[in-house]
């Protein structure tokens, strides 16, 4: 009897021990630690970091979390301010609209002239396009500018009585080269749409399509929503180049290539003796700022030319 019960008395230690060895096992790790091992052969717990995303932002819009490695990363890349040259790059498919427009707004039958040209001193961060109209009915400055981190054009637009109006938008028709009726010569063609951002308590929404269909010509969709509705059409400004044409589509202007834009020069600025192109007045007075900063660049840029010719 005595021997029977020591054996029952073994066999449930047994049975304990193993229960608890097993609810250990299975008990889950402190959350937030991990245990490391250094090379000597040392362990210790580390406080394990948490993931999070930060969410990209356009104007005052924010993105939801979200779970993508990939999101992140695009995420973080926008706190980097952009490259000059990818601005300058995506601006320059439209500086075919550099130079004085007279405007007909179609509703009035109205007269407007915008006067554009490149602005690369007010915010040298964001080159851009700057479009100047002293009796715009709809903008009496406009500025436009390419994001490359986002791939956005932003724009903003202020009117006769101070009022700004922030835009982003893309390409409906990507810029295009086609060939004039008579063979000889090509026209740039493209259409680009931006849509003012909804802003909480603002009823009213405005967007502009530019519709470049002619080397000397282009058109300006104004649409305007309320509340929730569609965009209608609100008016049509029909632009037409004062002068010659000397915005033309091309990539080599040779002696001529303006020293900022690489577009078409039409006038002169000097320095140390030597003259150079430039494109519009915003370039001559860029260049006049700081001639040497602009001077490298060009030599780098046409050195690189060549070396890519050979």
């Amino acid at each position: 009897m005595t021997v029977f019960k020591l054996a029952t008395v073994a066999i449930l230690l047994v049975l304990l021990t193993t229960l608890g060895c097993t609810k250990n096992a299975s008990q889950p790790a402190t959350s937030g630690t991990a245990t490391t091992s250094s090379a000597d052969g040392s362990s210790g717990t580390a406080t394990a970091k948490p993931k999070f995303f930060k969410p990209v932002t356009l104007g005052s819009g924010t993105s939801t979390e979200s779970d993508s490695d990939a999101t992140s990363t695009s995420a973080a890349a926008t706190d980097e301010p952009p490259k000059f040259e990818e601005i300058v790059a995506g601006l320059k498919p439209i500086q075919i609209m550099l130079g004085k427009w007279q405007g007909i707004l179609s509703k009035s039958s109205s007269n407007e002239v915008h006067d554009w040209a490149w602005d690369l001193k007010t915010d040298p961060e964001f080159p851009a396009l700057v479009a100047k109209s002293e009796n715009g009915l709809y903008f009496r400055e406009l500025r436009l500018t390419y994001d490359p981190r986002i791939d956005m054009y932003l724009m903003t637009t202020t009117g006769e009585d101070g009022e700004s109006h922030k835009f982003a938008g893309k390409f409906l028709k990507k810029p295009e080269d086609v060939p004039s009726d008579d063979g000889k010569t090509v026209h740039r063609e493209f259409k680009l749409e931006l849509t003012e951002a909804a802003i909480e308590g603002v009823r009213e929404r405005w967007q502009y399509t530019f519709n470049q269909q002619h080397n000397n010509r282009y058109l300006v969709d104004v649409k305007r929503a309320r509340g929730k509705s569609a965009f209608l059409l609100r008016d049509t400004i029909g632009s037409q180049r004062e002068g010659v044409s000397f915005a033309r589509p091309d990539d080599d202007y040779g002696d001529r290539t303006c020293v900022i834009s690489g577009g078409l020069g039409t006038s002169t600025v000097s320095f140390n003796g030597k003259s150079y192109y430039v494109c519009c007045s915003g370039c001559a007075a860029a260049f006049n700022d700081d001639p040497e900063r602009w001077i490298a660049r060009f030599e780098a840029q046409k050195a690189e030319k060549m070396k890519a010719n050979k």
